[in-house]
């Protein structure tokens, strides 16, 4: 699950990239053709001067796409993504246009300037219409499993198709069938499991146990189409702890029952409480409990032998 989200993460980031190049290519071509001429007859450049003028327009149109999600090919709707990345751009552009405007101490002619501006818009569109293909041929929609409570649940299964690029609601079933169905069902080999109003205690239930199969707090909050402080603040109100808290505790709880009551070694623990990292499972283990999982085995044995030891000696006395 994880190798499949980094790799999402790549294709969406390569796909952007090529929108950003292309608006810098644009840009260029205009800069050495038109806006050079005149800033060089006002301004003398210092050697790579024209490169960092370029840089500076690079580090424009990235941190204004970053920050209002015209990165974000794949995961917002094909039209949100354009309008973000428009935006991006004439922001970029408005903030360029009032620096070669500064340079040559007059309003550079806007005409050609808008032309500019018109060609990498069409880029843009152009772009993001071919990457958003692209993404959709190459990753299919989620397969996803509703566990539903008694009211209409017909809302939540039209607000993900919505998103039929994205979401696919696979099966739909009542927290009333029992948690051995409910598990069971959830074992299956769905992209995520979507809990929608179902009482508190049975959805502490489930979320441990997808928990223990490694479904993040990340990919939750994004199933269920809410903010993650928003789920923070509900797992405080119902639960007393953070979503990282909780799971935190219950993996490192479930590695002291495997320590105790399994042979397995230390690295099999890890590993069955969902760590995927031997190193930050023993820091976890240490900082909650003071020793590391082998002295935490090792002093637990020890425990019991004495307490046998001890019977043993009480039995022999009576």
């Amino acid at each position: 699950m994880q190798e499949k989200e980094s790799f999402k993460r790549i294709v969406r980031l390569s796909l952007s990239g090529v929108c950003l190049l292309g608006e810098a290519v644009i840009y260029i071509r205009f800069l050495y053709d038109f806006y050079f001429e005149p800033i060089k007859l006002n301004l003398r450049f210092f050697e790579k001067g024209e490169a960092l003028f370029i840089a500076i327009y690079l580090i424009l149109i990235f941190f204004f796409s970053s920050m209002y999600g015209g990165m974000r090919i794949g995961y917002l709707k094909n039209g949100e993504v354009i309008f973000s990345q428009v935006f991006a751009t004439l922001l970029a552009d408005v903030v360029t246009y009032g620096q070669i405007s500064i340079m040559i101490t007059a309003l550079y002619p806007a005409q050609i300037y808008l032309y500019m501006v018109a060609l990498q818009i069409a880029w843009v569109v152009l772009w993001i219409n071919i990457s958003t293909f692209i993404y959709q041929h190459i990753f299919s929609p989620r397969q996803m499993l509703l566990i539903h409570g008694d009211r209409p649940y017909d809302d939540i299964v039209a607000k993900f198709g919505t998103r039929k690029d994205k979401y696919d609601i696979c099966k739909c079933i009542s927290y009333r069938v029992g948690y051995d169905d409910i598990f069971m069902e959830v074992l299956e080999p769905y992209d995520a499991i979507v809990i929608w109003d179902i009482p508190v205690d049975v959805r502490n239930k489930i979320l441990k146990f997808c928990y223990g199969h490694s479904i993040r707090v990340a990919d939750i909050a994004e199933y269920v189409c809410i903010n993650r402080s928003y789920l923070y603040t509900l797992f405080r109100e119902h639960v007393g702890s953070s979503p990282q808290e909780y799971l935190s505790d219950y993996r490192l709880a479930r590695a002291e029952e495997f320590l105790k009551g399994m042979e397995l070694s230390v690295e099999s623990v890890d590993y069955s409480c969902g760590y995927r990292d031997p190193a930050a499972f023993g820091r976890a283990f240490k900082e909650k409990n003071g020793i590391t999982p082998l002295q935490y085995r090792k002093k637990y044995r020890t425990e019991q032998s004495e307490l046998q030891k001890k019977r043993r000696e009480m039995s022999f006395r009576t």
